[in-house]
């Protein structure tokens, strides 16, 4: 008799970010590894659900218990029923359901570290420690993590590297400078932020370098791509700026950033706290060059002067004449965003998930000694994705 490998995702919510690009590209990977995969989420109706669901993914919703232990005994419940030989946490806080219910099921589990320890502190309070601890293994997305863990003897010896991944047959790009520059709509230079208009992102930085770029190069725009709690307070601060009417410009939530980033000459990420930004990746994809504070695995994708700039949180100065450097040069532009291009080719296209996420199921079997799911982990290549290309872009 021929057993299939069964993985279940848990999931705390669905709706369009980072992480929930990344778990959409974790379900295709396991299907062209032949797994059968469920989600488990607790949230209902989200921009991730209708696409997975579209697939042949049941999505199961875990959250209609808001108490921790009815939730954990419906969790439980949900997967006795189907019996899977390894369990995935996608956010960092349902890792003590994956490590608890791991438990109960006797089956390896899988935590998820998508940003510092810091940041999960502050988020999570005295819940942190459990956190990491409860999983059998921990999967990070950022090298940084890896050495915060290790340096501060937690999980040192239990977490797995998983650098997020692009679709790169969703970004298809002009082969010479010349047909790069016929493509080039926008007389004036436009830089791009991309992300959730949260404080951490601290898109105040981006505002006011843009305003202080504007004083040496006055024809160029800015574009502030996404949505959140720190909205109201950023449109205020343009107003205070005193830039003319249009020259920075909120888009809201968009459903395909792909389009959005075609319409960019540069991406500025000017973060306090990241993993390894997905938003870095997606410009990078689209041959953009990336200027970039040294948060998480910044500072690992971008090279300073090779295909972007890496600058000191603080200095919005600097920022904003790395702005203009390349407002002032489109051959520049192009050569950065060249080997941004390249690099994302190198080492995060998402081609190479299926194998890598097989590794980390076969190392975390190695660990609680599971012969029969050793056994189950395709060795193989992995067969045709069951989606068409472009059905992860909007994130």
């Amino acid at each position: 008799m021929t057993y299939q490998l069964r993985v279940a995702l848990l999931a705390g919510t669905l709706a369009q970010g980072g992480a929930e690009k990344q778990l959409a590209y974790t379900v295709r990977a396991l299907l062209q590894c032949g797994a059968n995969v469920r989600l488990y989420a607790t949230t209902r109706g989200e921009h991730w659900e209708p696409l997975i669901q579209s697939i042949g993914v049941p999505v199961v919703c875990v959250g209609s218990w808001t108490n921790p232990l009815a939730r954990l005994s419906a969790l439980a419940i949900e997967l006795r029923r189907f019996r899977p030989h390894v369990i995935q946490s996608v956010h960092s806080y349902m890792n003590l359901y994956a490590g608890l219910v791991g438990r109960i099921l006797n089956v390896p589990s899988l935590g998820a570290m998508r940003t510092s320890f810091r940041r999960c502190a502050q988020a999570n309070g005295v819940w942190a420690r459990f956190l990491i601890k409860a999983p059998t293994m921990l999967v990070a997305n950022s090298e940084a993590v890896v050495d915060e863990l290790a340096q501060a003897q937690m999980a040192q010896d239990r977490i797995l590297l998983l650098p997020n991944v692009i679709d790169l047959r969703e970004y298809i790009v002009a082969d010479t400078f010349n047909a790069w520059l016929t493509e080039r709509r926008e007389a004036a230079p436009t830089a791009m932020f991309v992300g959730r208009l949260i404080p951490v992102k601290r898109l105040d930085r981006f505002v006011n370098a843009v305003s202080q770029a504007c004083k040496v190069f006055p024809t160029m725009k800015a574009l502030i791509v996404g949505d959140g709690p720190e909205r109201a307070r950023m449109e205020q601060l343009v107003e205070a700026t005193k830039l003319p009417a249009g020259r920075i410009e909120f888009l809201g939530q968009v459903d395909d950033v792909r389009a959005v980033l075609s319409n960019g000459d540069m991406l500025v990420l000017s973060s306090d706290d990241e993993g390894s930004p997905n938003v870095i990746l997606e410009a990078m994809a689209a041959r953009l060059p990336v200027i970039t504070t040294p948060v998480g695995d910044a500072s690992v994708m971008v090279q300073d002067g090779i295909n972007g700039y890496v600058v000191p949180c603080e200095r919005v100065d600097v920022i904003a004449e790395r702005m203009i450097r390349l407002a002032e040069s489109p051959s520049l532009r192009f050569r950065l965003g060249s080997a941004g291009r390249m690099w994302v080719e190198r080492n995060g296209d998402a081609k190479n998930l299926p194998g890598r996420l097989m590794e980390i199921y076969r190392e975390a079997a190695r660990r609680v000694n599971d012969a029969r799911l050793l056994r189950l982990l395709p060795t193989s290549q992995p067969n045709d994705p069951p989606w068409e290309s472009g059905m992860c872009a909007g994130a």
